[in-house]
């Protein structure tokens, strides 16, 4: 089953755009700020990163599991990469268990005096 985007969203860097998806395609978040030489560790543990940052203008990726938002080069048009971003994503195959949960923080409890 691919993994499909099911809506583009913008932000207000116009030379990013936020994807949300129909299935989580990492455990943790994860952050390339600029395209890596290929076979860094980074890419080569993270294949559909390694993917994505080889889209001709992607310089910047954030993938959260169920979500990603990408930066390009201002001269790209996004015509160019939204439909290569789905052809990679279409390639990919999503994660078989579920994200993981994000519990929120817990109050500090203050010490008990002794």
């Amino acid at each position: 089953m691919p993994v499909r985007i099911v809506e583009f969203q913008t932000t207000p860097n116009p030379s990013a755009l936020r994807c949300v998806l129909d299935a989580p395609v990492v455990t943790a978040p994860l952050s390339v700020r600029s395209r890596p030489a290929p076979g860094t560790p980074l890419l080569a543990e993270h294949p559909l990163a390694a993917a994505i940052m080889a889209i001709p203008g992607v310089h910047g990726l954030l993938l959260h599991p169920l979500w990603l938002t990408i930066t390009k080069d201002p001269s790209t048009p996004w015509a160019a990469v939204k439909p290569a971003l789905a052809r990679v994503l279409a390639a990919a195959q999503p994660l078989t268990a579920p994200p993981p949960t994000i519990k929120p923080p817990t109050a500090a409890r203050p010490e008990a005096d002794a």
